[in-house]
């Protein structure tokens, strides 16, 4: 008989997969030819962050290395940088949502929000180190904040219509397979 739990965890994670790259396909659509003034949120990092607190066994290191890898090289961004901190934020986000046992929204929304900043800043000093063309200040700063406002958004969406709850207090340890 076929176990439905890790049935119901793979298929989560082609979900998460399916929407990375149909979000950024439409990153790619030139809906707006003009110069940007504001830029849009980057949902694909709060989909992955989401999923990191509420359910971290859905989004494990290897996919979400490779999704955000792939993202890279097809939106033209340095190989390997922003999926480098992505991945580096998410596992912090997966530790410190494992630790404590209460984890309110007022904390989680402080920690995306402190993940947010270290990848989109982290991603600017990066290549401000390297010495090559980087955004202005200000787009920087407009993506960081219509991200780490958007954020609620994606909290209800992956709640309402995902489907996709927090964990409860041992449920991770057990889809893990670790034991107290």
């Amino acid at each position: 008989m076929i176990d439905a739990l890790p049935l119901k965890t793979w298929a989560y994670r082609a979900g998460f997969v399916f929407l990375a790259l149909l979000l950024t396909f439409t990153e790619l659509l030139p809906l707006n030819t003009l110069p940007a003034s504001w830029v849009m949120p980057d949902v694909l990092l709060c989909v992955t962050f989401v999923c990191c607190i509420r359910r971290p066994q859905y989004v494990p290191m290897l996919i979400i290395a490779l999704v955000f890898l792939f993202q890279d090289l097809l939106l033209n961004r340095p190989p390997g940088l922003f999926a480098a901190l992505t991945l580096i934020a998410s596992e912090w986000l997966k530790r410190r949502s494992r630790r404590s046992e209460e984890f309110s929204f007022v904390k989680e929304y402080l920690s995306v929000t402190a993940a947010i900043a270290v990848v989109l800043l982290g991603t600017r000093w990066g290549l401000g180190v390297v010495m090559l063309p980087m955004p202005e200040a200000y787009l920087t700063l407009s993506e960081l904040l219509s991200t780490v406002l958007f954020y609620p958004v994606v909290v209800l969406f992956t709640q309402v219509v995902l489907k996709v709850r927090r964990a409860a207090f041992g449920e991770l340890e057990a889809a893990v397979g670790e034991r107290a």
